[in-house]
């Protein structure tokens, strides 16, 4: 342990400012932008309305059988997209773990296997629960990166 009484000013700023990092770092790693339905997460990632949105935190509480796959673009993404403005750059801007999700949800989105003729985008708030069911509007789009980003956008 460190002994903060006996550091100068200077270091006591310095030791802040790295651990700022580490919660920064440890905040990307705990809370990724992209949830997939059909990957084990832990539940205080699945049932985080603030994080995932209250739709979802409901579709994560039903047997997997019973709802089709989806992904959640989460509090995470939302933030950067904030920041970036520019829905396209934020979703190439994932890590490749994220955006592979992205793309095994297209290519298995379909119940005949193929590719959908279009996914969903569906804004979903933290607040939302059966009582607001059918609030928020849902985008169709052809599965592309672009046509995905102008849905964001959208939403």
């Amino acid at each position: 342990m460190v002994d903060r009484l006996h550091m100068s000013k200077g270091e006591r700023r310095n030791q802040g400012d790295s651990t700022r990092s580490t919660r920064r770092q440890n905040a990307q790693v705990l809370w990724p932008a992209v949830i997939a339905s059909w990957k084990d997460y832990p539940p205080q990632l699945t049932l985080d309305s603030q994080r995932v949105g209250g739709k979802a935190v409901g579709l994560f509480q039903l047997p997997a059988p019973w709802v089709p796959r989806f992904i959640v673009l989460t509090q995470a993404f939302q933030e950067r997209f904030k920041r970036t403005k520019d829905a396209l750059r934020t979703l190439r801007q994932l890590p490749e773990t994220e955006r592979e999700l992205i793309s095994e949800f297209v290519q298995t989105g379909s119940i005949e296997g193929g590719v959908p003729r279009h996914v969903l985008i569906r804004s979903n708030s933290s607040a939302e629960d059966l009582l607001l069911r059918g609030a928020y509007k849902s985008y169709p789009v052809t599965p592309t990166d672009e046509a995905i980003a102008d849905g964001l956008s959208c939403s």
